[in-house]
């Protein structure tokens, strides 16, 4: 008879999970890079998915199914349901903090603070 790793002579352990999840978030880097690029080039934020200049295929290949871009280049970013984050919804907003640099607000009812991108903290 086998035991499995976690089998301490029929002690079931719960596995213990780190504080936060290794998550990918590349395509949400992708977004961020071009939304601040765009906005140091023309002081102002994008206000469509059409001025990100992105492909729909790069962020796919991301797990990124969608990407909705509001006024102030706010994005509702939509994962893919095969993502590790399952469908999730992650709005970034970005803002021009008191030194001019951009920061990033995030919210998401599915994804737990502790798991945001680090542009977010």
């Amino acid at each position: 008879e086998q035991r499995g790793e976690n089998d301490m002579g029929g002690v079931a352990l719960t596995e213990i999970k780190p504080h936060t999840r290794a998550l990918d978030w590349t395509g949400v880097s992708m977004l961020q890079e071009v939304v601040e690029s765009h906005a140091v080039s023309k002081q102002s934020f994008p206000e469509s998915f059409e001025a990100l200049g992105v492909s729909q295929g790069d962020l796919i290949e991301h797990g990124i199914t969608r990407v909705d871009v509001r006024a102030n280049g706010v994005m509702q970013v939509q994962f893919s349901v095969e993502s590790k984050l399952g469908g999730a919804v992650l709005v970034l907003a970005p803002y021009i903090d008191s030194e001019g640099f951009i920061g990033w607000d995030c919210r998401s009812q599915e994804i737990r603070d502790a798991d945001f991108p680090k542009m977010c903290k």
